[in-house]
C-alpha cells in the first residue's frame, strides 16, 4: 500500500548474454590478488612416452596396437601385430560379460599379448592410447581400483613370458587400426554358431569402370578400330554415315 502512489510496471528481467558479461569483465579488471587460470589438458603436449625420433628408430621391431570399446551395444576389444615388413595380424573379441572401458583396454592388451605368444615373438613393442594402462604397466601409477588390480596383475605375469618388451603410450588417432577392429566387433551380433570368416582387404589402385573394360571375344583390346582409324583413316565395318561424318569433324 505504501507504494501504491507511485506508478510502478513491473517487467520480466530479461536474460544477460554470456558475451556481455564477458565483454564486462574485460572492461573492469580486478587488479587485487589476482591470479592466473592454470588449466591442465592431458597429452596435450605429451602425445605419448618417447619422442617421435626413438619411435622410428624402434619401428624395425614388431608392434602390438590394441583397443578396447565399450559401449550400448557391449564390450569388444581388438589388437593388431604389425610386422617390420608392415605384414598386419589382425584379431577382435567380443566380451560377453560387463566390461567398462578401464577393463576392456586391459583385456584387449592381454589379448594382443596372447596373440604374440601364440606367435612366438619374443620382443616387440606395444602401443596404447590408455593413458591409465600404460602408466600403470610402467609402475608410474598406483593400481587402486579393485577391478583393475587382477588385470594388472594377470598383465605383469603375462608380459614377464617375453624376453623385451615396451609399453608406449600415443594419441588415439595413431590407434585407428585397433579402434576399428574393436567397432567392428560390437557392431556385429555374435550367436553361439556363428562362424566369421577373415575379412580380406584387396588393394585397388583403379576405378571400378576401368575394371569392367575387358577384352572382346576374338581377342582384340577395346581401342584397336580407334588406332587402325588413326592410323590408315579406315573405318570399321558396319559404321553408318553419322559415326563417319562425326569423326571427319576438325
Amino acid at each position: 500500500m505504501i507504494l501504491s502512489e507511485f506508478y510502478i510496471i513491473f517487467t520480466m528481467q530479461k536474460v544477460i548474454k554470456g558475451q556481455a558479461i564477458t565483454d564486462h569483465l574485460a572492461e573492469n579488471p580486478k587488479e587485487d590478488d589476482y591470479q592466473p587460470l592454470h588449466t591442465y589438458f592431458p597429452d596435450k603436449e605429451v602425445l605419448f612416452i618417447g619422442t617421435m625420433e626413438d619411435m622410428n628408430e624402434k619401428c624395425s621391431e614388431l608392434r602390438l596396437f590394441f583397443d578396447g570399446a565399450s559401449n550400448s551395444f557391449g564390450a569388444d576389444i581388438g589388437a593388431v601385430l604389425v610386422s617390420p615388413e608392415g605384414k598386419h595380424y589382425p584379431g577382435s573379441a567380443k566380451l560377453r560379460f560387463p566390461c567398462p572401458n578401464n577393463m576392456a583396454e586391459y583385456e584387449a592388451c592381454i589379448f594382443g599379448l596372447k596373440m604374440a605368444l601364440e606367435m612366438e615373438v619374443k620382443d616387440f613393442l606395444v602401443f596404447s592410447d590408455s593413458d591409465l594402462l600404460v602408466h600403470q604397466t610402467l609402475k608410474e601409477w598406483i593400481t587402486r581400483d579393485s577391478k583393475i588390480l587382477p588385470y594388472h596383475c594377470s598383465l605383469l605375469v603375462l608380459a614377464n613370458k617375453f624376453r623385451s618388451l615396451e609399453f608406449w603410450h600415443i594419441p588415439h588417432v595413431r590407434n585407428v587400426f585397433a579402434d576399428a577392429l574393436a567397432t567392428l566387433s560390437s557392431m556385429i551380433q555374435h550367436p553361439n554358431e556363428l562362424i566369421i570368416e577373415p575379412i580380406q582387404i584387396h588393394l585397388q589402385e583403379k576405378p571400378a569402370h576401368c575394371l569392367v573394360v575387358e577384352k572382346s571375344p576374338d581377342g582384340r583390346s577395346w581401342y584397336s578400330d580407334i588406332k587402325k582409324f588413326f592410323k590408315t583413316g579406315s573405318y570399321p565395318l558396319g559404321t553408318d554415315t553419322t559415326a563417319k561424318s562425326f569423326l571427319e569433324k576438325p
